[in-house]
């Protein structure tokens, strides 16, 4: 069975067409076909749980949305609403903001599709047949971590978990310069000291930021690594 590629379909039934080479690349996992033959056990469970987590995700129906339009739609599509979610969270961040859960909860489903689209960058990649410019995934890698960097800052900011103990101060911190600045070190793992989570959901928040950061400096290193091979000789 062919790997799903790039679509040229365009107009309105289109809007399913990712839908559609999301499904099959699950159907191809649960079967074991072509790529997946070698697929067992917990990673073949892993991977059929990114496809449903993906099918379930926002980028989806953006996706979908771009294909009326065709391939470069969708490519468009997708990069409109890479740039869209870190301005639409700097906007909640920097305007007052950070006490409404509706804003914390678009904060988490932002990181939950960011972080479901990476997992299926890298471990789904086989199972794809478009090339994609290894130039474009770093730009659009940068605008995913600085997106994450403000999704934490707006959580750390409606958790009122981050204070200033060491300086006696027991107020929560509210600046949100401030909030950026600690979701920066965090994600950095420097730990100054000047700021600190202060509760229980602060602590489990800066646990989540650590991780996930680490997962993006493998990311990172794989698409540099992936790039250097395909390189053509001189």
């Amino acid at each position: 069975m062919a790997s799903p590629g790039p679509s040229t379909h365009s107009g309105p039934a289109a809007f399913f067409e990712p839908y559609r080479r999301q499904w099959q690349v699950l159907l191809r996992i649960t079967r074991r076909e072509g790529h997946a033959h070698r697929l067992f056990g917990i990673e073949r469970l892993f991977l059929m749980g990114v496809c449903l987590a993906l099918l379930g995700m926002p980028a989806m129906i953006v996706r979908g949305l771009g294909q009326i339009f065709g391939e470069q739609g969708r490519r468009l599509a997708v990069e409109f609403y890479a740039l869209g979610k870190p301005a639409l969270l700097f906007w909640v961040l920097f305007h007052g903001h950070l006490t409404s859960a509706l804003w914390a909860a678009v904060a988490v489903v932002a990181l939950l599709d960011l972080y479901t689209s990476l997992s299926s960058m890298v471990f789904l990649q086989h199972f794809h047949t478009g090339r994609t410019s290894h130039g474009r995934s770093l730009i659009l890698l940068a605008v995913n971590f600085t997106e994450t960097l403000l999704a934490f800052a707006v959580l750390y900011g409606f958790s009122q978990s981050v204070g200033n103990p060491m300086q006696g101060d027991t107020a929560p911190v509210t600046d949100p310069f401030t909030l950026l600045y600690f979701s920066c070190v965090t994600a950095a793992s420097v730990g100054y000291g000047d700021f600190l989570p202060t509760t229980h959901a602060g602590r489990m928040i800066a646990l989540a930021q650590i991780l996930t950061s680490m997962g993006f400096i493998f990311i990172l290193l794989t698409s540099f690594v992936a790039s250097f091979n395909e390189r053509e000789p001189v």
